[in-house]
């Protein structure tokens, strides 16, 4: 673990001989070369002068803070007026059914506490249009369940109804469609819609046999190691591109099975670099096999961000999506947009009609914003939600990491019952440390620091 100095500017952070520099207003990052013997507090001292205070209070994480709290007065004039605003995320709950029974699952199995079924492609194409009254574009359209792909009549029913809606001007422009599945379905019809509209798949996948058949069992008794492994042959059989997902839970720490051992078996496996390994949200009362040491959680993915960005920097090797997200805006130095999308740009719509901020709110109903088909969205309902959030979520403390690691606002209120418990806020730091840590070492431009602070190769 480094040795940290905040002060007002920036934050310093020291590895054995190697010293990191980190300007969070602008997303500047040194290796700092610095005379001898000098402690980190004293490196700070010097710096203030170049630095100054109120830098991060004054960032564009409260900037953000700020021009946010116009959203609560404004979001029913916003959606009802003719400009009809973006909306980064459409998520549309087209099954209420799964053929798993994942021990870790928020959705009660998939059916999220509602009955199951599927949603007719009337009701798909009823929502549709009314989305569309509020919303001028639709950046994403994510097909979600449930296992979606039980309801293939569906999905395709949405994108042709869609593609047809862009045509005619009713959208800005076509959605990108996008599919999250358990990867057990690969049938050649269900192969050939992914293919005809270019749907964007994402494969939930949480490692060996062992693991697999345990975290993910199947309803019908059989392997669902061995389903998944014949539908990723058939996907690749045909060059349906898809992306890794995998839940890290308390069965793999049970295991010792580590998220860099995980990070090389996908690695291994499909050659995919870029991986996507997120901790199950579970309550922390009562969450059984599959619930999370959060502590021990903060040492694996340090632990998994430093062998991530050593393979970054020699390009070769997995790495956690987390890591390359943070390096993106280290070289960009661009800020993270938002924590998450949840209340900014997405929604989630499920098969009564019910709208959401979040897939993993869904069936909530103190997050209820209210109802498409009853046309109660947007009202009272969307107001008395946005309110939570913002007297919950920006009690939060803004840190040095805030410009750098995104988060999940759902899933921490999942495991805490409350948005202001920074659940997450470990393991982000931890991410962080070692993403400037390890990429500062690799700098051309340096911060050299004798008896004044200067600057130079």
């Amino acid at each position: 673990m480094a040795e940290i100095v905040e002060w007002e500017g920036g934050v310093l952070l020291r590895d054995g001989k190697d010293v990191a520099c980190f300007i969070p207003a602008e997303m500047r990052l040194f290796n700092v070369e610095a005379k001898s013997g000098l402690s980190l507090s004293e490196i700070a001292a010097k710096l203030t002068a170049r630095y100054p205070g109120g830098r991060i209070q004054s960032s564009h994480q409260m900037e953000r803070r700020e021009a946010m709290f116009p959203i609560l007065r404004d979001e029913l004039a916003a959606l009802s007026d003719q400009t009809r605003p973006r909306l980064g995320r459409l998520t549309l709950n087209v099954s209420n059914v799964c053929n798993m029974a994942c021990g870790y699952c928020y959705a009660s199995k998939g059916n999220y506490n509602q009955p199951e079924g599927l949603m007719s492609p009337e009701t798909a194409r009823d929502l549709l249009r009314r989305v569309m009254q509020h919303y001028g574009q639709i950046d994403v359209l994510h097909f979600f369940g449930g296992e979606p792909l039980l309801n293939l009549r569906t999905i395709e029913a949405v994108a042709a109804f869609l593609t047809e809606a862009a045509g005619e001007g009713a959208l800005e422009k076509l959605p990108r469609f996008a599919l999250t599945t358990n990867g057990t379905l690969a049938s050649q019809e269900a192969i050939e819609a992914l293919l005809h509209w270019k749907i964007g798949v994402t494969v939930s996948w949480d490692g060996t046999r062992e693991v697999q058949d345990q975290c993910r069992p199947m309803r019908s008794g059989l392997s669902s190691y061995e389903v998944l492994a014949d539908s990723l042959s058939r996907l690749r059989y045909s060059e349906v591109p898809f992306d890794i997902e995998c839940t890290f839970n308390g069965y793999h720490q049970q295991r010792g099975i580590h998220i860099r051992d995980l990070m090389e078996f996908f690695y291994n496996e499909t050659g995919q670099r870029y991986l996507h390994i997120t901790p199950a949200f579970l309550p922390a009362e009562g969450a059984g096999a599959e619930g999370l040491s959060y502590a021990a959680l903060v040492e694996d993915y340090r632990d998994a961000a430093r062998f991530s960005v050593e393979n970054l920097i020699q390009g070769e090797g997995p790495v956690l999506r987390f890591v390359q997200r943070v390096a993106e805006h280290l070289a960009s130095r661009r800020p993270a947009e938002a924590y998450c999308p949840a209340f900014f740009t997405q929604l989630n719509v499920t098969m009564d009609g019910s709208v959401y901020p979040c897939f993993m709110l869904a069936g909530k109903p103190e997050f209820q914003m209210g109802n498409l088909l009853l046309d109660t969205y947007p009202g009272e309902a969307s107001l008395r939600v946005l309110r939570r959030y913002f007297d919950e979520f920006y009690e939060r403390e803004i840190r040095w990491y805030s410009s750098l690691t995104e988060g999940c606002v759902a899933g921490e209120m999942l495991v805490s019952g409350s948005m202001r418990e920074p659940v997450m806020a470990p393991v982000q730091q931890a991410i962080a440390e070692e993403c400037l840590i390890g990429i500062s070492r690799h700098l051309s431009e340096k911060m050299l620091l004798r008896s004044s602070v200067a600057t130079g190769v």
